[in-house]
């Protein structure tokens, strides 16, 4: 395999490294709203009843796997540190995808070197 081979294959790993950074970003953003949605639903039901349902019920939320973010917050996080350690910031107009890097750049939610 050429250098060039080589510098190919590894920009199509960045980028899948960075595609898979990118959707779990936006599965702790979807985690984040569905919490949002769901106080502001209870707090609205307590405010036309009287009620008091917002606390008990926000408690009993939060232990369910999929409204915490902790986990994916340090999977986001241990991803990004790898994109950093494992992909050091590269000559990007030597890359065949250098249009594609750029797209990634503005899209991302980390800042790719």
């Amino acid at each position: 395999p050429s250098d060039l081979d080589f510098k190919d294959e590894m920009a199509k790993i960045r980028k899948e490294i960075v595609n898979f950074h990118g959707e779990m970003f936006l599965l702790m953003n979807y985690s984040n709203i569905n919490y949002t949605g769901l106080a502001k639903i209870v707090k609205k039901h307590d405010k036309r009843t009287g009620g008091v349902l917002r606390l008990p019920f926000i408690q009993k939320v939060l232990e369910q796997p999929f409204f915490t973010t902790d986990l994916i917050s340090k999977l986001v996080k241990e991803c990004e540190t790898t994109i950093e350690s494992v992909f050091p910031p590269p000559e990007y107009s030597d890359l065949p995808d250098f249009d594609v890097i750029q797209s990634l750049q503005l899209l991302s939610p980390i800042q790719i070197p």
